[in-house]
Order: structure tokens, then C-alpha cells, then sequence
């Protein structure tokens, strides 16, 4: 950016981070996390005071809200940044952006090694599943891990989150995949017991089988599992809304999968 090779270096007072960077023989680098203080407001961003050599600068993209810092001219707010560029002139771009990022991804990661339930909030519906908002990063939670369109429908409506589980996150490639169904499997988990026979409700018709709510979570009747005959057309037995008596024959706490037989109900 041409106005950050208009700066002028300013004189650090003693204890600065000039001083403590020399002491140490280190350098600033690109992903260093540095406190600073917004001193000045420039057409597409603001000018850093990190106690360096020169200011930083933060461009307008890199902040979280910039209408907050365009309509006010009161300047003294000292915060964390993340340095996002080192020019060879020593010239720094911060980044709020980036430095919620990372903390947002530290608290999340967190959370999956805890194994911990996380609120998420509902951004988009597509007909393959949910992108949900958790701590700032979206994810996804596909159709099979999710709750009936009705119910997904009214928390929508009403503004509401959805109570998940992880179950893949990838950092690097902004990966998040996660279940509704597993925070169920969970939380009832008395209520899910392999060899338990439960009435269900048909959901989901597909040439594998059948998808049946069970009560807060939905299990597959693989085609498999619904006779010892062979079967060429499910929809010709089953029909979505019908209530049928399901076995549970498998469980996947850690997946969210259901598995659901009719084979010794016959």
C-alpha cells in the first residue's frame, strides 16, 4: 500500500519494543501476535502504534466492524493484532481478522479434544445440510446430523442456536464438520441401547434404505436389515410419515450413526 511508505519512524521511548527486540536479536514476523494502539484513522484503514521502528497499519478489511472505527475520532484503543505483512522497509500490516481467527480456532480445537457440546448459529440452509456459525468459523452439519427441516425451521425462525458435536475439524483447510445427532446420542444415551426396540417415524426414502427419527435423533434401516427376502423397491413398502417398530442393532457415539433393523420384528 502506497501510505505506508509515507511514514515516518517515530522516536521509542525507553523499555519500547525497539529496545526489547534488539536486547533479544529478534525480529517481527508474519503471524507474530503484538499489542498496539490505534492511534490515527486513514482513508481504508488505521494507522498502529506497536512501539516498533515505524506505526503499523490495519486496512479496513482486516477489521471486524469497520463502521465503528469510520464514524468516530476518538482513538486510544490498545488491543492484540496479528501481523499479517513485513515489507523489506520494515512496514507492518496487523490484522484483527486474523487474530480472531486463530483464537477462534484455539477455542475450537479446544472443544474438540474435550469432547464439549458447542452453540451454533444457523447461517444457511442448503439440501445437503446446515452451515452453522461456531465461535466465529462456519461448519457444517450435513442432513444426517441434523434435525427434521420442521425444527431446523423454527430455530431459524426464532433466531435461535443448535446445540452440536465435532466430528472432523481441519484447521489449515478451515475444515469443520459437525452433529447434532451425536449431542442426542449423548445426552439420552440411556435411552439408545443396542437390542432396544423403539417405534419410529420413516423420514427418508433412498435405494439403501430408509432414514427413521427414533425420537430427537435419526437412525438407518439399511435394506439389508428389513427382510431376509430381497427387496427392489423400498417405496413400495414403506411410505415417509409411516410409523414402524425398529430394532437398534448398532451404535456410533463418536460418528452419530444409528443402525436399525427390522429383520427379527417379522
Amino acid at each position: 500500500m502506497d501510505i505506508i511508505k509515507a511514514w515516518q519512524p517515530r522516536k521509542l521511548k525507553s523499555n519500547s519494543l525497539k529496545e526489547v527486540l534488539q536486547k533479544y536479536n529478534y525480529s517481527l514476523n508474519e503471524g507474530d501476535i503484538v499489542a498496539g494502539t490505534i492511534f490515527s484513522k486513514e482513508k481504508h484503514g488505521l494507522l498502529i502504534n506497536i512501539g516498533g521502528e515505524s506505526c503499523a497499519y490495519l486496512p479496513k478489511d482486516e477489521t471486524i466492524d469497520w463502521k465503528y472505527y469510520e464514524y468516530s475520532n476518538k482513538f486510544s484503543e490498545t488491543r492484540e493484532f496479528c501481523i499479517i505483512k513485513v515489507a523489506s522497509n520494515n512496514n507492518i500490516i496487523v490484522s484483527i481478522k486474523k487474530l480472531r481467527n486463530i483464537q477462534s480456532w484455539e477455542r475450537i480445537k479446544q472443544l474438540y479434544v474435550e469432547d464439549a457440546t458447542a452453540l451454533g448459529k444457523i447461517t444457511k440452509q442448503n439440501k445437503g445440510g446446515l452451515l452453522v456459525d461456531v465461535e466465529g468459523i462456519i461448519g457444517f452439519v450435513p442432513n444426517s446430523h441434523s434435525k427434521t427441516s420442521e425444527d431446523i425451521n423454527k430455530i431459524i425462525k426464532n433466531n435461535g442456536s443448535l446445540p452440536v458435536k465435532f466430528l472432523e475439524i481441519n484447521e489449515k483447510s478451515g475444515y469443520l464438520l459437525l452433529s447434532y445427532k451425536r449431542f442426542i446420542l449423548q445426552l439420552y444415551n440411556n435411552n439408545f441401547n443396542v437390542g432396544k426396540v423403539v417405534k419410529g417415524k420413516v423420514t427418508n426414502i433412498k435405494p439403501y434404505g430408509v432414514f427413521v427419527d427414533i425420537g430427537n435423533a435419526s437412525g438407518l434401516l439399511h435394506i439389508s436389515e428389513i427382510a431376509d427376502k430381497h427387496i427392489d423397491n423400498l417405496e413400495e413398502i414403506f411410505q415417509i410419515g409411516n410409523e414402524i417398530l425398529v430394532s437398534i442393532i448398532h451404535l456410533d457415539t463418536k460418528q452419530g450413526r444409528i443402525s436399525l433393523s427390522t429383520k427379527f420384528l417379522n
